[in-house]
């Protein structure tokens, strides 16, 4: 969300995800434009987008193979709707570095993630 009072222009966002996780923004406003993840553990992926106002809110939905999360992170078995632990940054999903125009932006991170499952 952009809490500021001056609007975000050139919005510059590196994300790092496990491999065959699929990224999703509501609003759709970012595009991607650099990065691949399709070797080793996880990858990064860079997507910019041309402006935030103030007070809109990006929301980010990450889609993961819940397996390759369990071996990614040892956790034995996966427990839906109950936060957790974040695991090493290094893997995914994590923000990495978020800026705009006027410089780095601070980003508010949660020391733990909710897992849901999506039934089709």
């Amino acid at each position: 969300m952009n809490t500021g009072n001056n609007t975000a222009e050139n919005v510059e966002l590196h994300i790092r995800i496990l491999k065959d996780d699929k990224i999703m923004f509501v609003p759709d406003i970012f595009n991607h434009v650099k990065g691949e993840n399709k070797e080793g553990l996880a990858g990064n992926l860079f997507y910019k987008c041309d402006k935030i106002v103030p007070g809109e809110r990006v929301r980010i939905y990450v889609f993961s193979n819940y397996k390759n999360y369990l071996k990614t992170h040892n956790l034995d078995t996966l427990i839906y709707n109950k936060r957790i632990d974040v695991h090493k940054p290094a893997y995914g999903p994590n923000i990495i570095n978020l800026k705009h125009s006027l410089g780095k932006v601070e980003i508010q991170r949660q020391n733990s993630i909710l897992l849901r499952k999506l039934n089709y």
